[in-house]
């Protein structure tokens, strides 16, 4: 857990923690915007396995507003995963179905 309090923002470290312990390969985080992301495909987790997982961890925590989006460039495959917080739905902030943020 201390790697994780050092290394990983307060606002994000609940996510990023269950994400790690469902074997969910997370590399960078972002608190005050909300965001994880990490590698799927050979040697970690595959497509479907990583949304299904996703979907489990968030219900889990009771995060209802959320986009998890999957990119592969070449042989580069990651994935990202954005929350939408109440601030930004206050904010008319919205995910549309590419999964950006406005």
């Amino acid at each position: 857990m201390t790697w994780l309090n050092e290394n990983v923002e307060p606002e994000v470290r609940k996510v990023v923690k269950h994400l790690r312990m469902n074997g969910i390969n997370t590399t960078q985080s972002c608190g005050h915007r909300m965001w994880v992301d990490g590698d799927y495909g050979p040697p970690y987790q595959q497509p479907d396995v990583l949304e299904d997982t996703v979907v489990t961890v968030m219900a889990t925590l009771g995060i209802k507003t959320w986009c998890l989006r999957m990119v592969r460039y070449g042989q580069e495959r990651t994935w990202h995963l954005q929350i939408l917080t109440p601030k930004m739905r206050k904010q008319g902030r919205y995910l549309d179905v590419e999964g950006g943020l406005h």
